[in-house]
């Protein structure tokens, strides 16, 4: 049985492509900063053994404990770092649409 397409549904198609487009341009384009990699690089110290507040002086020390388990899942399916921050990209992304979509099932 279908059901009739509502005005509000061609918004939320347009909102998932214009997603899905933001994915290919975060994959395929240079990063305009150079401040991208600190945001992993917490995480990893203290992946290493370095102690919050101790050796880590960094007033946004704390994000990294949003970014410990993905920065700690990529290196142990890994085994480097390399394409961690791709990977940290992606995420971001998936996170950020998913609570989009789940906000505007909410509150449809």
């Amino acid at each position: 049985m279908l059901k009739r397409i509502k005005k509000t549904d061609y918004i939320f198609i347009a909102a998932i492509l214009i997603c899905l487009i933001f994915h290919i341009i975060c994959m395929y384009t240079p990063v305009p900063y150079d401040d991208e990699a600190l945001y992993p690089t917490g995480p990893l110290r203290f992946i290493n053994g370095d102690i919050m507040m101790q050796h880590e002086w960094h007033l946004s020390q704390f994000s990294s404990l949003f970014s410990h388990l993905p920065v700690l899942l990529w290196i142990t399916l890994k085994g480097s770092t390399e394409g961690l921050i791709l990977f940290l990209r992606i995420a971001y992304l998936l996170i950020h649409t998913s609570g989009a979509v789940i906000i505007y099932k909410s509150f449809r």
